[in-house]
């Protein structure tokens, strides 16, 4: 963790004048990335929440599920959340006696008010729910090379059907089959 990046409890931030601000220029061990994440966080007590707001940028190299190639990816966070100061952080019962918000909001996220904010975990939340599910890298990948050549004229037979290889991974669970 870089020192500049540490948590800030809240009673703390509640005795700042003005909102609390990080700047991003640094490497986080739970996020491999290329380049070091860069930008800025703002936190700012209100009332009975906190204003979270950011701007945060990095590079990741992945891997396309289609092709095995590697491929960059920039991952990049400009949010703005608010997270509810509540003895109460179960979420079970967002309203308090200082609500600000129609009790009808849903509240996401909660901290309890002995609790720290922390910087580099929510930055690393905001950038890994920006990492894709599925890693293709680019809509015209043609996925594994298929030959043509080898196609068969006759389906029914079986070692020729065989030899029709569409994934070259798979030659050898096909020696394993065929022992």
């Amino acid at each position: 963790m870089t020192l500049d990046l540490k948590p800030i409890s809240i009673k703390e931030l509640t005795s700042l004048s003005s909102p609390k601000v990080w700047t991003f220029n640094c490497y986080i061990d739970q996020i491999k990335s290329i380049t070091p994440i860069k930008g800025w966080l703002q936190a700012e007590k209100k009332d009975n929440y906190l204003i979270i707001t950011a701007n945060i940028k990095t590079k990741v190299d992945l891997t396309c599920h289609r092709c095995l190639k590697n491929f960059t990816k920039n991952l990049k966070a400009v949010e703005e959340e608010l997270i509810l100061i509540s003895k109460n952080t179960k979420g079970s019962d967002p309203v308090t006696s200082q609500k600000v918000f129609d009790e009808t909001e849903d509240w996401l996220e909660s901290i309890h008010p002995n609790d720290s904010f922390d910087p580099q975990r929510w930055a690393f939340e905001q950038l890994s729910l920006q990492m894709p599910t599925v890693n293709i890298c680019s809509q015209a990948c043609p996925g594994f090379f298929r030959d043509s050549s080898k196609k068969t004229s006759n389906m029914n037979n079986e070692t020729d059907h065989q030899t029709t290889t569409l994934d070259p991974r798979w030659s050898l669970l096909k020696k394993i089959q065929k022992t």
